[in-house]
């Protein structure tokens, strides 16, 4: 029999102490056992003390952030990822300026080694990387990403590219923006010497409508190999438009009977850290 393992990784810890709590309450139900940090949040200490006091054991990979909250360097510094408020833009900003090579690239370098070094002093080694909003795979930055995971020794970067196996919803449909970029694919990152997850999913497994049978539905059609699954627990915070919806997903993720369900169905939950070298 072919073997099956999936890594259940929850996106934007650190964001806000109410989707810290759900991360780390999620976590207790035993099938989430990674998450990806945003370093430029403001509580971003904070909850690395949460998580190390918690007693719950967790990847630890870097949410590569720039489409969200301030950046870490000054605004003068990075003036191509910015608004006029010294923001970072919003997503389809930033996307539209990387697809016409209107940012720079050794901006985007400096700000996000600037958010790996923050997250290398909390813990010994960084997991994985990936990218709020996918930006990681953006035209420009997926450059900039390459470069700082062979600087600090990240062996996996999230290859965000989602097969026809997982369902499919509304929300789901921006999956193949995604898809149409070359850097979405494992074999972007492979042929760079970058490990990947042989699957991917997630766009459809949040919040809404029949959250529980997308769920079941997901676990029976987990590809053979390496999938990584990724989530967004947590609770209300009003730090970004999801707020609502990450109960849902609290609520699914710290069930213990999804972990056995998962087991049950020949499925062994596993880590980054854990794969073979």
């Amino acid at each position: 029999m072919n073997k099956r393992s999936l890594i259940v990784n929850a996106d934007d810890y650190g964001m806000a102490q109410p989707v810290n709590r759900g991360i780390i309450e999620a976590a207790r139900g035993g099938a989430l056992r990674a998450t990806s940090a945003m370093t430029n949040a403001p509580g971003f200490d904070q909850a690395m003390q949460e998580l190390a006091s918690s007693g719950v054991a967790l990847d630890v990979g870097l949410h590569a952030t720039l489409t969200w909250g301030r950046p870490l360097l000054t605004s003068q510094e990075i003036p191509t990822l910015v608004d006029r408020e010294g923001r970072f833009l919003k997503r389809i900003d930033l996307l539209g300026r990387a697809l016409t090579g209107r940012i720079s690239g050794d901006e985007v370098y400096c700000e996000l080694r600037a958010q790996f070094e923050r997250l290398s002093t909390k813990i010994p080694s960084i997991s994985h990387v990936d990218g709020h909003h996918h930006c990681h795979v953006f035209p420009i930055i997926a450059r900039a990403v390459e470069r700082l995971a062979r600087e600090f020794n990240v062996r996996f970067v999230r290859a965000p590219r989602e097969g026809l196996w997982s369902p499919w919803s509304w929300a789901s449909v921006r999956r193949l923006v995604v898809a149409a970029l070359p850097a979405s694919s494992p074999s972007y990152w492979r042929a760079r010497g970058f490990r990947c997850p042989d699957h991917f999913g997630g766009f459809a497994l949040g919040a809404g409508p029949k959250i529980e049978k997308r769920w079941r539905e997901s676990i029976m059609r987990v590809p053979e190999g390496v999938c990584e699954l990724m989530v967004h627990p947590g609770y209300y915070s009003g730090a970004d438009l999801y707020d609502a919806g990450r109960e849902q997903e609290v609520k699914i993720l710290s069930d213990a009977s999804l972990a056995r369900r998962i087991a049950d169905s020949g499925i062994e939950i596993t880590t980054f850290t854990a794969l073979p070298a």
